[in-house]
């Protein structure tokens, strides 16, 4: 306890009332301290004596992967809990129960107001395709791979809506047990050219929903089907109370997020995992990466560029915008030797991004709808299965899309991805209708469901805003028609394993206690999924074929593991090919091609403490000796490639110091640098430890608008603080920043820019 009061600095008082409590305290682990704050919930007590007592209220699906949960004052509790689930209990399909309740909860960013009698809610239609496929299920309680022809059922609008809207794109909406994303529809227009063509008065139309109830196609406003409804799953909620608890909400739906055009323009960055599953050659892949090497060498030789390029990347927690800022009162500056040496850095990292295949196409993340026309169909009684806006085409799955030209083909991937079976060959084709009576926007696909295997393709897609990468990029298209004649697409057939929690908030924390404990699974299922593939394009061995097209499947089941079970645990599955003998079959030689050297996280704390820095070198000496430049596979040529960009020669070099304006500083604010030093402290540690990096940003910023809120007026004791640094980095390496004194003019930097700039030469002496 007293080393404890050292470490964490707590007031006297504090302490002695945990040292006068210490026999209270008893060890437990994780998954006991849940249990326990779900059952019991917790209280707090405030600096000002209050005492709040919280208990367990909801948790979503993201958040269930990551083992976190919102809690609630335990006197707003039954109201809120009340509302959220429409004041019923459920007693049945828990897990899903606790998804599906938090959707009401969800972050918005709008609202809009809709009157819930004119939703035209229909029961959603399958397609069913029979081709070749690899169905991956459990023999002897081992995941086997299965190839042969297989029926495969695309749900046609799962999760969809059409809104009626003047505007472009979508919208995701949420309410109470309902979830859909919205395509901005011409519903109106539709309605009365259907009427007109098929003689009938479009004022008297009625159209009757999946219940039975009857609607006026003039009032109807959206259309969707029963998979947004998420109340149907539990037999205590009903049409008429689901439309009630609607209007007692005065009619408003919940807007969780619209399209948005890629940050890079028309540029879209891939993965690792992209770039690995694309069956190429090493001149595919110089070609594929070409425009991102000859972004790397213009930021190299152009200094213009690269203040571009810093500006676009900067934030609260790097310094660009500083480095910018001081290139741009005086070019000069980038002859000093500490800028030198963080360009270097700068470039190093952006070039070992490039490795790690963040590297850009023509292309954006487009939304997925499916076959919208033929929901329109579907709604007025026609049949959808001859909706000829988007038709089955051998070979390919049709699209349309107003980001591409018509006629163009595209390749189409989403995450999470793992293998080449899941690469989707499109063709974008023209049709009047979708102009007509859609409001598409540049980042929205629709794709044809009807006769092919796209949602299996797409690693089990829906139409919630699930979105795929799409692009014309010669190379990837060229692989992408490859990968659908070559590669089967990949079915889940996994049973569902029937596992029943009662409702209970002990059922609710063992939920979580094993989602909790598999949300390592998706990156550990893909990392290990991307080594089977590497050794695959080496050697070709079917064995790895199968692990890679296992572990497509295993990643999909830990992803639902927050809404269901399956027969098989995908942990255990992940460590019984993780220690087959074929994935050891490499271990001499070295069983880690280059690019894992990248992408591979050195852990930094260990038990809940900071590691080392002896400790964290130990793991990368022994990273460093499992690489095996001999594994043949695209990512190891793309790390080949990106090294083959021209270096550029430096000139003249400067020392940092001469672009210091030496003032007087006799009198410094010794307060405020001693503040200073403990912000950039406390900054560091946020830097170095935070796991969430925009909780990390979020806390300097904080840190920083601290300073702010006590502007430094005193330019002297800034350019004392900066005359002390430059002394001390000629002292010790001639001007290259050591990384906490970097940090300290960074805070600097934020806290005034005017002043910061003025204590350096816009003339070099």
């Amino acid at each position: 306890f007293e080393e404890k009061k050292k470490q964490k600095n707590l007031p006297a008082d504090v302490m002695n009332k945990i040292l006068a409590n210490k026999d209270k305290f008893c060890k437990m682990s994780y998954e006991d301290i849940r249990i326990k704050f779900y059952e019991e919930g917790f209280t707090l007590e405030y600096i000002d004596g209050e005492r709040i007592h919280y208990s367990m209220l909801y948790r979503t699906g993201a958040k269930g992967k990551m083992g976190e949960v919102m809690f609630i004052n335990s006197n707003l509790f039954e109201c809120v809990n009340k509302w959220m689930s429409m004041g019923t209990e459920h007693t049945h399909k828990v897990v899903e129960y606790l998804s599906y309740k938090s959707l009401s909860a969800s972050a918005i960013c709008d609202t809009i107001t809709m009157n819930p009698d004119n939703v035209l809610i229909l029961k959603d239609a399958e397609s069913v395709c029979s081709c070749v496929a690899k169905q991956v299920m459990v023999e002897n309680g081992e995941c086997v791979v299965k190839t042969g022809t297989f029926d495969m059922a695309n749900v046609l609008w799962d999760g969809m809506a059409l809104i009626e809207s003047a505007g472009k794109g979508m919208i995701l909406l949420r309410n109470l047990f309902f979830k859909a994303c919205a395509l901005k529809t011409k519903l109106q227009l539709f309605f009365q050219d259907w009427c007109k063509e098929n003689n009938v008065d479009y004022d008297t139309f009625e159209l009757t929903d999946m219940f039975g109830v009857k609607h006026l196609a003039k009032q109807i406003r959206m259309i969707t089907t029963d998979k947004a409804i998420k109340w149907l799953k539990f037999s205590e909620v009903d049409y008429l109370s689901w439309i009630k608890a609607i209007k007692d909400n005065n009619s408003i739906w919940g807007v969780v997020k619209t399209d948005h055009p890629s940050k890079l323009g028309m540029l879209q960055q891939l993965s690792y995992q992209m770039v690995n599953s694309l069956p190429c050659t090493k001149e595919d892949i110089n070609e594929l990466a070409e425009n991102s090497k000859n972004y790397l060498y213009r930021i190299k030789q152009d200094n213009d560029e690269f203040e571009i390029y810093l500006r676009a990347n900067a934030n609260f927690i790097n310094h660009y915008e500083m480095l910018a800022d001081l290139y741009a009162q005086n070019h000069e500056f980038v002859n000093t030797v500490w800028f030198k040496s963080e360009k270097k850095t700068i470039i190093s990292n952006y070039s070992d991004r490039l490795k790690k295949g963040k590297i850009t196409v023509n292309g954006d993340n487009l939304t997925l709808f499916g076959n919208p026309y033929g929901l329109l169909m579907y709604a007025v009684g026609d049949d959808y299965l001859q909706d000829t806006t988007l038709q089955h085409e051998e070979g390919v799955i049709q699209c349309y899309t107003t980001r591409f030209n018509f006629g163009d083909y595209l390749c189409a991937i989403r995450n999470p991805h793992n293998s080449p079976n899941n690469v989707a060959y499109l063709h974008n084709v023209y049709s009047a209708e979708m102009e007509k009576y859609f409001n598409f926007s540049d980042n929205i696909i629709a794709i044809n469901g009807i006769k092919t295997d796209i949602q299996s393709r797409l690693n089990g897609c829906d139409y919630d805003s699930d979105f795929s990468l799409v692009t014309n990029n010669e190379i990837m298209v060229k692989c992408a028609k490859e990968c659908y004649q070559k590669y089967p697409t990949i079915i889940n057939g996994l049973k569902e394993s029937g596992l029943t929690y009662e409702n209970n908030n002990k059922s609710f924390a063992l939920i979580d206690n094993k989602c909790s404990k598999s949300r390592m699974g998706i990156g550990w299922s893909s990392n290990l999924a991307q080594l089977s593939l590497s050794y695959y394009w080496t050697t070709h061995n079917q064995a790895y074929y199968d692990n890679f097209v296992i572990l497509s499947v295993i990643a999909q089941i830990i992803i639902d593991s927050v809404k269901r079970s399956y027969e098989v645990d995908g942990m255990n599955i992940i460590k019984q090919i993780s220690n087959s003998d074929c994935m050891k079959r490499f271990k001499n030689k070295g069983d880690l091609p280059v690019f894992m050297k990248l992408i591979r996280i050195i852990p930094y704390m260990k038990n809940g403490k900071m590691r080392d820095k002896e400790d964290i070198s130990t793991d990368r000496n022994k990273l460093n000796k499992r690489i095996n430049t001999n594994i043949s596979c695209p990512m190891n040529w793309l790390s080949d490639s990106i090294n083959k960009v021209s270096r550029v020669e430096y000139t003249k070099t400067v020392p940092t110091e001469n672009f210091l304006i030496k003032m007087d500083t006799s009198k410094p604010n010794y307060r405020l640098i001693n503040r200073i030093y403990k912000a950039t402290q406390e900054y560091s540690k946020i830097v170095f430890k935070e796991n969430d990096y925009a909780m990390a940003y979020d806390k300097a910023e904080d840190i920083i608008n601290n300073l702010k809120h006590k502007p430094i007026k005193n330019i002297n004791t800034m350019n004392y603080m900066l005359q002390t640094i430059f002394k001390q980095e000629n002292e010790i390496n001639n001007y290259l920043l050591t990384k906490e004194n970097r940090e300290i003019m960074n805070l600097l930097y934020h806290a005034s820019k005017e002043n910061f700039l003025a204590n350096f030469t816009t003339q070099i002496k």
